[in-house]
């Protein structure tokens, strides 16, 4: 049963949360101003410095006599290259302004916005004008149409926060039901960095003392680390999935697969969360620690994922290496198979730490940690080495975001490079909670896999403390 919940989620994680063809996540950034008015924006693309095509505009549409748009012009650049010459509002264009937050906007090639797109490389324009205040712009270089999934962010300074632009390649908007659903599916199990938002699992505490202590762990996709905004990292066995209201799953569609958790004693053994829920923002469980020495809370897949044409309609299938041929047609065109793996780790101590739980299963991508995850402190450094199937992970790139992003105006965030027996030292800057990450891509030579490209990224969530 386990196997299938893995092959299940592997497809989930093999395939963009998104069903757009090209995705916006524009940050509105909390200010600490004495009179604060929701900032107007706009979004469009230009080819050269030509404007091409515009995409959303967020002003007042409710104001009498069509009040709002008397502001639209404090945005310089996009009022001189579009605004003047449009009649407002825009069908499919003009939108009402929107609060602090994290708002995403989703095109498909072929709606009216994206048509006028041509082969070739463009820039997306967002620009921000707010009343009693400042104005920005940001950009973000793109080509069209996407032959891979394209992620590029930019961060604002001022009136605008982080900018995320996901351009997905051709087809993956147009899924059959069952795969829309279970492409929803991979906000629901497990990350991969080539998505904008990021999942994770954040305990109350990782180093703790007395007898039998708890800790409490949230979980949740999110844009801001360890911020709930988004959805909940839904969990198998923890409360019950999550349905909105007014919302059913798409017809014949299977039930979304949810995460598999496996929680390990200092010994090796395993056991269930307790006192579990879902909730709109977030998955919250409880361990009671009742042995001495440190638990690993791990959550991890494995699978293979194929994206093929077949009498002229792209298909996708995702499963294990196994069924392969039984699932994917010989003579398939365009036929590209990547093999996947995922792993989401924290550690926690009860009194003295221990190392038995700290062993490599020598699958997929691991951590290897020299200095002890629930030994760090701040100023001081941290070894981690890295293996990939039991060998070491060479030129890895390790990225390490401290908490609180929401609250300051820069990521921050350490980018990192395994040495050649994929090790890695990282000096923590302050005591806090870190959301670390690794990323491998690579080509696989073996003649007997079916892949051709092997993708494996992990995650943990470790505790700093102060000296």
């Amino acid at each position: 049963m386990l196997k299938h919940a893995l092959a299940v989620c592997a497809l989930a994680t093999s395939l963009s949360v998104s069903a757009a063809d090209l995705q916006i996540e524009i940050e509105i950034p909390r200010l600490d101003v004495a009179e604060y008015h929701r900032p107007y924006v706009a979004l469009w693309i230009e080819q050269d410095n030509q404007h091409i095509t515009d995409l959303n505009v967020w002003y007042d549409l409710k104001m009498k006599n069509n009040e709002g748009e008397k502001w639209l012009k404090d945005m310089r650049q996009w009022w001189r290259r579009s605004g003047r010459s449009l009649e407002l509002p825009v069908d499919g264009v003009s939108a009402a302004t929107r609060a602090v937050g994290t708002h995403t906007v989703n095109f498909s090639r072929d709606s009216a916005a994206l048509k006028p797109l041509k082969a070739g490389n463009y820039e997306l324009l967002v620009e921000a004008a707010r009343e009693v205040g400042g104005r920005e712009i940001l950009r973000i270089p793109f080509s069209w149409p996407a032959q891979q999934t394209q992620v590029a962010r930019v961060q604002g300074s001022s009136e605008l926060g982080r900018i995320t632009l996901t351009v997905n390649p051709y087809g993956t908007h147009s899924m059959k039901p069952m795969f829309k659903w279970t492409a929803l599916a991979l906000a629901l199990c497990l990350p991969l960095s080539a998505n904008a938002h990021r999942a994770w699992m954040l305990p109350s505490a990782t180093v703790l003392s007395g007898e039998e202590p708890w800790i409490t762990v949230d979980a949740a996709v999110s844009n801001d680390i360890f911020y709930f905004e988004h959805f909940p990292l839904q969990i198998e066995g923890i409360g019950k999935p999550l349905v909105m209201p007014g919302q059913k799953p798409a017809a014949n569609a299977p039930a979304r697969p949810r995460a598999q958790l496996q929680i390990f004693r200092p010994d090796g053994s395993l056991t269930q969360p307790q006192f579990g829920n879902t909730g709109r923002y977030r998955s919250t469980f409880d361990v009671q620690l009742n042995q001495k020495g440190t638990w690993k809370l791990a959550i991890a897949n494995h699978g293979l994922f194929a994206r093929y044409k077949e009498n002229g309609e792209m298909k996708r299938w995702s499963g294990q290496a196994a069924d392969f041929a039984k699932h994917v047609p010989k003579d398939a065109e365009q036929l590209q198979v990547t093999e996947t793996s995922s792993r989401m780790e924290v550690f926690v101590t009860s009194g003295q730490p221990s190392e038995h739980v700290l062993q490599p299963t020598n699958n997929g991508l691991e951590l290897v940690a020299n200095t002890h995850p629930n030994d760090l402190f701040a100023g001081e450094a941290a070894k981690f080495t890295f293996l990939l199937d039991g060998k070491p992970a060479a030129d890895l790139k390790v990225t390490v975001i401290a908490a609180g992003i929401r609250y300051r105006d820069e990521l921050n965030d350490m980018q990192l490079t395994t040495d050649k027996d994929g090790a890695v030292s990282i000096t923590w800057p302050q005591a806090g909670m870190y959301w670390l990450e690794a990323i491998s891509s690579q080509p696989i030579k073996n003649p007997a896999s079916p892949a051709s490209q092997k993708r494996a990224s992990y995650t943990a969530t470790l505790e700093v403390l102060a000296p």
